[in-house]
């Protein structure tokens, strides 16, 4: 027991000794892949945190692009609403010289206007004279066929000292 080794048991020092070189180097090598893996763990932990920080950012932005976005429709919506009420009073403003324009050209000579007035909104009414009914009646025809005015309307003529009186209420178009 105490000779010389034979060759079987030579052949399992040596396998022993590969197998614990093999180990080692095993260990070691497997030590170095764990380290690299967690330092790319570590390192896409960094830019997933990054990432998400400017994703937060972003988030903000658009918010506040999205307030400033609804600020600026609603003062677009104020500015339009302010020139439809331009418009609306440019118009109006010039319905009644372009009515009486229109009625100058329409109205017989018999007839006179004692009174035009702009009641409320587009409500016109007309107050008229002659001494006969058929100009009156041919004036009215006048006014609705003409579109001068729509949803005409009158009241009966009253007769004063030969002179026939009417109220003439309408729109306008």
């Amino acid at each position: 027991m105490g000779g010389a080794l034979d060759r079987v048991e030579k052949n399992m020092i040596r396998t022993a000794v590969a197998l614990l070189i093999l180990l080692v180097l095993y260990s070691v090598f497997t030590k170095f892949i764990i380290s690299e893996i967690d330092k790319k763990i570590s390192e896409y932990e960094e830019v997933i945190n990054d990432t998400e920080g400017k994703i937060s950012v972003i988030v903000a932005n658009k918010r506040a692009v999205d307030a400033r976005t609804n600020e600026y429709e609603n003062i677009l919506a104020k500015m339009q609403e302010a020139n439809n009420e331009v418009t609306t009073s440019l118009i109006r403003r010039n319905a009644i010289p372009n009515l009486l324009n229109r009625i100058m050209y329409a109205i017989p000579k018999e007839v006179q206007l004692t009174s035009v007035s702009n009641t409320s909104g587009g409500t016109i009414q007309i107050e008229a004279k002659s001494e006969r009914y058929q100009y009156l009646g041919f004036f009215i025809a006048k006014l609705k066929n003409d579109m001068i005015l729509t949803q005409v309307t009158s009241t009966e003529g009253t007769k004063e000292n030969g002179i026939i009186k009417i109220t003439i209420t309408g729109q306008l178009p």
